[in-house]
């Protein structure tokens, strides 16, 4: 098992149970924050699991990184990005 393999959920019922409850606590929620996270271009099925799981949602991304909000942008249509690392967030307090 690897970051992004896209076989861990079905082969390994941990990984499975992570995503059943990521799925789970984004369902109740309005906004979802990503601080830090890359969502490495390797990585499709966090990132088609989480679009899925976000749809309608508010995604706000702190990050330092361009590429990684350009990212972020690409996927999630519904997005406020800043570029900032963690301590410049509202978050870090």
């Amino acid at each position: 098992m690897y970051p992004g393999d896209p076989d861990a959920a079905d082969t390994h019922p941990d990984v499975a149970l992570l995503w059943r409850d990521v799925r789970q606590a984004i369902s109740v929620s309005d906004r979802v924050v990503f601080i830090g996270y890359s969502l490495p271009d390797y990585d499709n099925y966090s990132a088609d699991v989480l679009s899925h799981a976000c749809s309608g949602k508010v995604v706000e991304v702190w990050d330092p990184s361009k590429h990684t909000l350009d990212r972020y942008a690409a996927i999630f249509a519904n997005s406020e990005l800043h570029e900032a690392t963690f301590g410049q967030t509202p978050y870090a307090s």
